[in-house]
């Protein structure tokens, strides 16, 4: 004999999303939903430099307390914080994009007018965002195929004394995948330009970073790719190891 079934009265582990506006469903809970973790300004370079040789970080989880403090967790915030550079402009590579989300981090970080170059390969339609904002362009990557996705997550930070970062993550630029789930991320040190005159091959990594990441961003043909390859051209990379 089965034994009776008692209602759940307990609190669901996943808290339900807002439904739609044409559903009459109190949203109350949603917007009970504990505030997005702020790390602190101003620390990023110092939490970089002690997490030498190897540079690599997961994301902050705001459910998660002991990564708040943890010196090895990082929110995307970080990636824009002062202590790293003043930037000048950023490239950012991805598969699944929230634009307003992306563009708010920049707004909170003081970039908002600064450019910035997206490429990303989901079903958002993001070409006309130049219109409403002109420092902004974006470009849909179609693959040539219908078996392949853009997936890249990558991001290029220029700085304004030349020198450039490159960070490598497995998180795309929306909130849901920097709010309460762990993504890895590579943080590259601060590369500098190198010296004018300087022989072509100057600068190389040991392990061919400089001249692959040139090969991988020759493979779209993109013209508006042509200054970061003319600027990755002329940076240092032989910090990456």
């Amino acid at each position: 004999m089965q034994a009776p079934q008692t209602q759940d009265t307990t609190t669901p582990d996943v808290l339900p999303t807002c439904p739609t506006e044409d559903e009459s469903v109190n949203c109350e809970i949603v917007e009970n939903l504990p505030p997005l973790f702020v790390a602190p300004r101003g620390r990023m370079a110092d939490k970089l430099a002690a997490s030498a040789p190897y540079n690599f970080f997961l994301s902050t989880v705001t459910d998660s307390q002991p990564t708040h403090t943890d010196p090895l967790s990082v929110t995307f915030q970080e990636l824009l914080d002062p202590s790293l550079g003043e930037l000048e402009c950023s490239l950012q590579l991805t598969y699944m994009i929230d634009i307003n989300w992306l563009l708010e981090q920049y707004s909170d970080a003081g970039y908002e007018q600064h450019p910035l170059l997206i490429l990303y390969g989901d079903e958002s339609e993001l070409e006309t965002i130049s219109d409403k904002q002109p420092n902004v362009t974006a470009i849909k990557i179609k693959t040539k195929t219908g078996f392949g996705l853009h997936h890249t997550k990558m991001g290029l930070y220029g700085y304004c004394d030349g020198s450039l970062r490159v960070v490598v993550s497995t998180a795309n630029l929306y909130e849901n995948d920097w709010y309460n789930r762990t993504q890895g991320l590579w943080i590259s040190p601060r590369l500098p330009a190198v010296p004018e005159g300087s022989d072509p091959t100057y600068g190389e990594s040991r392990t061919d970073f400089r001249s692959s990441l040139l090969e991988y961003l020759g493979a779209y043909k993109l013209a508006k790719l042509e200054s970061w390859m003319a600027r990755i051209a002329e940076t240092d990379f032989s910090a990456i190891k």
